[in-house]
């Protein structure tokens, strides 16, 4: 049983509702007995309001509280299912009944439908009615927050064909009564991380909802794509030209030095990722000869690699390089690291794209406050040159594009310098 204390103001708003009542009734009887005096029962029943006020206030207060937590829950789990969204992965996002609530570009083309003509239907829909008891077994045992169910699955298309995938699902971080479903390759699906493949998309995609700056942000996406695939293979991703890195983050010392020898030859799968844009792999880097100055560079087990380019901006490509021994990496394990790739990719373009909208909202607040002070320099304008409304505004937007100063700040030195006295220099 729930320890209720008078700290607690459901239970002070309760208390105070009883003891209100009691007071009414004490009222009401000595009235009826033609009591002379009810002063001290007035006073207790204004005191018994009072306090009943306050704690009405306490659980209004309480209950704003809970709905704010409630919305920012809300706006991370949007948040993040916009961003899964967005990788090339097939994925569904439906109800805890298996109704489909969104579905991605990818997994619109798998089926060969559009998006707005599968939302609101049964993911069963989709599925060839051999594979449908495998789906409603599942949605039965639905996954708890962080784990993640499977099977296989025929997808049904509208033209007729069935597609093999591997369908995972696990619960939306943060909205649990929501389901996300990738429909993976089967091969892709097979390798021993394929399994977590899943997980990992999931957790890249809510990083965007956990940090606010791209350090922090890429230090988990690289131990995120360490987990899926293993402690035989080491992770790097670089951020901008691997030759002048913006950013680099590693999964240890050896895979530091790996990017650091590719950069001293001035040539590898890192680098020629960053300026192709497309995957790169090779079974060993140090006899390669598509980069003869790697040779005698390369030392330590680790000489397989693949780099994978993703775009984090307009114009601005990252990499990420998995190294592991020498003919250590193979064809499905390559794709995971390309769909780690983009994945990063989209995590990071989410972030700068929240810190551009929270700098639009930051600009719009501060025009909002500075538009008292430029509606007065308008008029002083306006007065000083004899324009209208229009002219004026165009006169003080021309001011602060030549002076390099905000609209703001500009008005503000106006209205100063009319208020002393002297002629605003216009």
């Amino acid at each position: 049983m729930a320890d209720h204390t008078e700290h607690d103001p459901i239970w002070r708003s309760a208390t105070f509702a009883s003891e209100l009542s009691a007071l009414r009734r004490r009222v009401d009887e000595a009235r009826l007995a033609g009591a002379g005096d009810s002063r001290l029962l007035v006073e207790d029943l204004d005191t018994a309001y009072e306090e009943l006020r306050v704690a009405d206030a306490d659980l209004r207060a309480q209950q704003e509280h809970i709905v704010g937590l409630l919305r920012d829950q809300r706006a991370v789990a949007l948040q993040h299912e916009r961003t899964i969204s967005l990788v090339p992965v097939p994925v569904v996002s439906t109800d805890r009944f298996g109704v489909i609530r969104a579905v991605n570009s990818a997994a619109a083309t798998l089926v060969g439908a559009g998006i707005a003509d599968l939302v609101r239907k049964p993911l069963a829909v989709l599925v060839a009615p051999e594979g449908r008891q495998a789906l409603r077994d599942l949605l039965s045992r639905v996954p708890a927050e962080g784990e993640t169910a499977r099977c296989r699955l025929a997808v049904r298309r509208r033209d007729g064909d069935t597609v093999d995938v591997e369908a995972f699902a696990s619960a939306l971080p943060g909205h649990p009564v929501e389901l996300v479903w990738m429909l993976l390759d089967a091969d892709v699906a097979s390798t021993g991380s394929g399994a977590g493949l899943p997980q990992a998309v999931i957790d890249l995609a809510s990083l965007p909802a956990r940090h606010t700056e791209a350090p922090e942000l890429l230090r988990e996406a690289v131990g995120v794509c360490r987990q899926l695939l293993g402690d035989e293979i080491e992770v790097s991703v670089a951020l901008g030209d691997p030759g002048a890195p913006l950013l680099v983050l590693t999964s240890s010392q050896e895979s530091r030095e790996l990017d650091e020898g590719q950069v001293s030859a001035a040539a590898g799968p890192q680098l020629a990722a960053h300026a192709s844009g497309v995957l790169i792999t090779t079974d060993d880097m140090s006899d390669d000869p598509r980069w003869p100055a790697l040779r005698g560079r390369i030392h330590g087990e680790l000489r397989a690699a693949a780099s994978a380019p993703f775009e984090f901006g307009t114009g601005e490509v990252g990499v990420l390089s998995v190294y592991a021994a020498r003919h250590g990496l193979s064809a499905p394990l390559v794709e995971q690291v390309v769909l780690l790739a983009s994945a990063i990719g989209t995590a990071l373009h989410e972030l700068r794209a929240r810190d551009e909208l929270q700098e639009m909202a930051q600009q719009l607040q501060t025009a909002l406050e500075a538009r008292p002070e430029i509606e007065q320099a308008r008029g002083i304008v306006m007065a000083e040159r004899r324009c209208d409304a229009d002219a004026a505004l165009r006169h003080l937007l021309d001011l602060s594009s030549a002076r390099h100063m905000e609209l703001g700040d500009l008005a503000r030195e106006v209205v100063d310098e009319m208020s002393a006295g002297g002629p605003p220099r216009l």
